[in-house]
């Protein structure tokens, strides 16, 4: 159910139509029950019901060592974010964030452990009829950008989310945007004229 308001004041750019105002308008009250359902959207996840403890402490692998989940929280902290990557080996990663000057990432190789296959930041894992519906080819295997969220509860971690929309199947006209709010960068191309159109990220560029 919409709320109600009283009638908005609305702002009027230099040199724009009756026909643009009017369709402004009518796109700025859908904006207010996007940011109503974001937050609806918001306070369910934090509502969640307290999620399955990990089932190992999981051993990754970084450029100072090796280093366990449970030393990956920061001091005094509770919630950690762990975002699967997509672009190979550790050394190529590191060479990649070091060209483009990325010193707060820390940036860890899953080589070594099942983290990827138990939260789905590779397609080992997956379920057999989730495979037929992501179009996944027999025999074929993909790293995944997928991003998961814990939270420790005193010594237990739990799992508290995951970016499962990933594994949804987009609807037409539609990306995943399972990430939206970690990439600014697509929700910068949804201000354009043009949208997102066909653009896709690529490690270097024309």
């Amino acid at each position: 159910m919409k709320a109600s308001f009283p009638a908005l004041c609305h702002l009027h750019f230099p040199g724009e139509s009756v026909e643009y105002r009017g369709a402004r308008n009518a796109l700025l009250a859908e904006e207010m029950e996007l940011r109503r359902q974001i937050e609806r959207v918001a306070a369910q996840r934090r509502a969640l019901p307290a999620g399955g403890a990990i089932p190992e402490d999981y051993e990754f692998e970084g450029d100072g060592g090796l280093v366990k989940l449970s030393e990956l929280f920061a001091s005094g902290k509770d919630t950690l974010a762990i975002y699967s990557f997509m672009y190979g080996p550790l050394p190529r990663i590191i060479n990649f964030a070091k060209e483009r000057g990325w010193h707060r990432l820390r940036l860890l190789s899953t080589a070594g452990n099942s983290y990827d296959s138990d939260y789905f930041g590779d397609s080992t894992g997956l379920a057999a009829d989730i495979r037929v519906q992501q179009e996944f080819k027999a025999g074929e295997e993909w790293d995944m950008p997928m991003l998961n969220v814990f939270h420790r509860d005193g010594k237990t971690i739990r799992h508290f989310w995951g970016s499962e929309i990933l594994y949804v199947p987009p609807e037409p006209g539609q990306e995943y945007r399972h990430n939206d709010a970690l990439d600014p960068l697509w929700n910068m191309l949804d201000l354009s004229p043009a949208g997102r159109g066909n653009f896709h990220p690529q490690l270097s560029y024309a």
